[in-house]
């Protein structure tokens, strides 16, 4: 090969790097623009749900303090309370001392049982509640106001409205 041929070689080979960079170039710039395209695309659908679900804030302590439900709820509670003490004190008059604390222990117990059961009938309530009010104000995200220290929407007179 003589030195022409060489460097027509070498500049063609040149030619030809610089157009597969170029392609290169290219294919990445597009990847790329794809792929900012579909971030863009997921924090606009983020912005939205932002825009549209609210966040909610529900002061819990006053649903259970003020909503007709959770105060009947509270009533038949202190109730079953009463009748188990009646029955304890009924019984036990002739109970020596041991007997006396097992059927105590009983009795708390059964008081125990009767206290899950209706507080899980409340939160089912609440729960309920919480749903439709919801939809209705088109809440995305609910928080309980004890935790969260600034920010939000109160619904909890929609809550206690609820549980009528």
């Amino acid at each position: 090969m003589n030195k022409e041929s060489k460097g027509l070689n070498i500049q063609t080979i040149s030619i030809g790097i610089v157009v597969i960079l170029i392609i290169l170039i290219g294919v990445l710039g597009y990847v790329y623009s794809s792929r900012l395209a579909k971030l863009e695309a997921t924090l606009a659908d983020v912005r939205e749900q932002i825009d549209h679900n609210a966040i909610g804030v529900l002061d819990i302590q006053r649903v259970i303090e003020e909503s007709p439900r959770a105060l009947d709820f509270q009533e038949r509670l202190d109730k079953i309370g009463e009748e188990i003490d009646l029955e304890f004190l009924e019984k036990s008059k002739d109970l020596d001392e041991m007997s006396k604390q097992v059927f105590q222990q009983q009795a708390y117990s059964v008081y125990i049982q009767a206290k899950q059961q209706l507080e899980a009938e409340l939160d089912n309530e609440i729960e309920r509640a919480l749903q439709a009010v919801l939809g209705e104000e088109n809440m995305g995200i609910i928080l309980y106001k004890q935790g969260l220290r600034l920010g939000g929407t109160d619904i909890t007179d929609s809550v206690i409205g609820k549980l009528q």
